[in-house]
């Protein structure tokens, strides 16, 4: 059977659970994608100052979208909110690593056997798509990050860095065309130089030879008168 996201599968008389869901579906390129979306619909539950009682894949169904059931008012909010956020990436690590032999659910596997296997987990994990560093920081620095704001940031960073890129581009074309502009103005200042030079070389013994002129009439002047 093969299904797409948008699909609607009931199965007997109970709704597809995202467990069954990747039963039938096994491409992984759809994992983060899907995870994503999950992920937002956690972090909305959370800003309401609600929980998922016990999150695995159960507590996730499916009906032409992914939803979550077993929503509670929590006896401990920042540490159940934790839980959900964790509990959520086990259970994307263990997709990532059934996925196409059989899905698994690995949202219940202790933590401890996470914290001392994580290298090993993320290493053979080499679908496209797949961000090993949003993991490592849950896991090893106890980051708690939703899984669709890491995805945000990594978005906007590569925005960013995607302007970087154009604004050197026209960084390097602004310094070349000033290059070029430069070499005309140096031309132009060499030109004006030689010109100035000329007149100069010309200007000077003219004035200079009209002075003496002007003191011999002079001189010459005042001995006529005397």
């Amino acid at each position: 059977m093969n299904f797409n996201r948008y699909d609607t599968i009931i199965i007997g008389d109970t709704m597809m659970n995202l467990g069954d869901y990747f039963s039938y579906n096994s491409d992984d390129s759809d994992i983060s994608f899907i995870f994503e979306k999950i992920s937002r619909q956690l972090e909305d539950i959370h800003n309401k100052g609600m929980v998922v009682s016990f999150l695995t894949s159960k507590s996730i169904l499916y009906d032409d979208d992914f939803r979550f059931s077993d929503i509670i008012e929590p006896y401990d909010f920042e540490l159940q909110k934790r839980e959900n956020i964790k509990s959520l990436a086990k259970l994307m690590l263990g997709t990532y690593l059934s996925c196409g032999t059989g899905f698994k659910d690995f949202s219940v596997v202790n933590d401890d056997w996470f914290l001392s296997n994580i290298g090993n987990i993320i290493n053979s994990i080499t679908a496209d798509g797949f961000y090993s560093e949003y993991f490592e920081e849950l896991f090893t620095k106890s980051n708690y990050e939703y899984y669709s704001d890491f995805i945000d940031r990594k978005k906007q960073d590569n925005a960013l860095n995607n302007k970087g890129n154009v604004n050197s581009f026209k960084k390097v074309l602004k310094t070349a065309a000033s290059s070029l502009y430069s070499d005309d103005n140096d031309y132009q200042s060499e030109s004006d130089y030689q010109k100035t030079a000329s007149i100069n070389s010309l200007f000077y013994p003219l004035l200079i030879g009209s002075s003496l002129l002007i003191t011999l009439l002079i001189l010459l002047f005042i001995k006529i008168n005397h």
